[in-house]
């Protein structure tokens, strides 16, 4: 059974987890942010959809990730560095599939860096998709080929891309927003992932044949999960189109 899901039935009884207790840098774990509290419930604030909302029930299940004190401010380019000094891709892909960090981590700062991995992949998968409470996703999921596709291939593809070119050398870093990486470049890719170059891409399509796992949210998981939002109200800045 893939962690993703055991964490995904701690997020139904809608409480704060902790999923991991290190005994030099504290708590691994998420906190729910209740009654859309959170930033993925907010308006859009750039480009077509600005101030809106597209969904009735978006970020209803947001959540903000704890890791201790393992970093002041996790971004991505904190994380992929910490992976690629303390762990490697293989170990990387095996948290892709599901398994438990804890378990497959050689040592504290390897359990530390791919646990906080885990629960990235998590938020990815509970925020991003085809769902009433997510917003839509580069890597929505397939329904008729539901292993080939997943929320988290997003940060996979780009581990994949750290390992094999370096950290400076992954496209693209954010300026607005230091240490966040995305698929937008004013000249080279100027409508994300649509332009993103082929030479980059690949490894992220490459994911669609690796013998990856389900997205978290399918079959009973997301039965359980859409079954619960409809007992919430819609998210206060949506209005019907």
């Amino acid at each position: 059974m893939s962690i993703y899901f055991d964490l995904a039935k701690k997020l139904l009884l809608m409480r704060n987890h902790t999923f991991y207790r290190s005994p030099k840098r504290g708590r691994f774990g998420f906190d729910i942010k209740h009654n859309y509290s959170g930033l993925m419930a907010q308006p859009a604030r750039t480009r077509k959809n600005k101030g809106k909302v597209l969904r009735a029930k978006q970020g209803l299940f947001d959540i903000v990730i704890d890791v201790g004190s393992r970093y002041k401010n996790v971004t991505h380019r904190e994380l992929f560095s910490d992976l690629l000094e303390h762990s490697s891709e293989t170990k990387c892909l095996e948290i892709w599939r599901g398994k438990d960090s804890r378990i497959i981590g050689r040592n504290n700062d390897e359990e530390e860096a791919l646990t906080a991995l885990t629960l990235l992949m998590f938020e990815q998968e509970v925020n991003w998709g085809n769902n009433e409470w997510q917003k839509s996703s580069n890597f929505n999921p397939s329904a008729k080929y539901p292993t080939r596709r997943r929320p988290r291939d997003m940060i996979m593809g780009y581990i994949r891309q750290a390992f094999d070119l370096g950290i400076d050398k992954m496209k693209y870093w954010m300026t607005s927003a230091p240490g966040t990486i995305w698929f937008f470049d004013k000249d080279e890719s100027p409508y994300g992932y649509q332009t993103y170059p082929d030479k980059y891409k690949r490894y992220f399509t490459e994911l669609e044949d690796m013998d990856g796992t389900e997205p978290v949210m399918s079959r009973e998981i997301l039965k359980k999960f859409s079954a619960l939002a409809k007992t919430f109200p819609d998210n206060p800045y949506y209005q019907q189109p």
